[in-house]
Parts: C-alpha cells; structure tokens; sequence
C-alpha cells in the first residue's frame, strides 16, 4: 500500500512539473486524474484493514470453535464410557423386604 502512495505522489509531482507547461485544460485533467488515484488509494488502504480486522474476528471464531469441539468430543468419550458402566450406590438398603 505504502508503494501506491509513493507512486500516487510522484505523479503528483510529475503532474504539477509539466502543468506550468501545458494548457490549462490538462493540467485540470491530470489534477483531477491524481486526485481520484488518491481516494483509490485511500479506499484500498480502508479495504486492507476491514480485511485485517475480518481475518482476525474470524481467527478468533475458529479458535473457540475449535476449543468447543474439544468439549464435545470429551463430553462424547465420557457418556460413551458411562453407557457401559453400572451404577451402583453405596449404603443403599432395601427397606421392609426380608427374604
């Protein structure tokens, strides 16, 4: 992006060198062509870091994503290994039935 810039301005410095040469008209011209090369640049400098800022957001999302399926996974392993098991509760009694 830096470069752009740098190309934007020594346009612009082109531009004014020879203005005092030509006619008005194009001195006009080649102005207003270097100032719509600058909003161009501005505008993509603005795009380049929603872009970063999207990047990020999105980077943190899949990191808790990721922490998430981690959950579920051991969550998953953990009922799995509870289905197979028995139960049992110490101290209970059976009250009244004599055998």
């Amino acid at each position: 992006m830096e470069l752009l810039k740098t190309e934007v301005s020594y346009l612009k410095g082109l531009i004014e060198g020879v203005g005092s040469s030509n006619n008005e008209k194009s001195a006009a011209v080649w102005g207003q062509l270097v100032t719509v090369c600058d909003r161009i640049t501005d505008e993509l400098e603005s795009l380049a870091q929603a872009q970063k800022e999207l990047a990020d957001y999105v980077k943190a999302l899949d990191e808790d994503l990721d922490f998430l399926e981690a959950q579920l996974q051991y969550k998953q392993e953990a009922d799995e290994d509870d289905e197979g098991s028995v139960v049992v509760q110490a101290g209970a009694t059976d009250s009244g039935n004599t055998v």
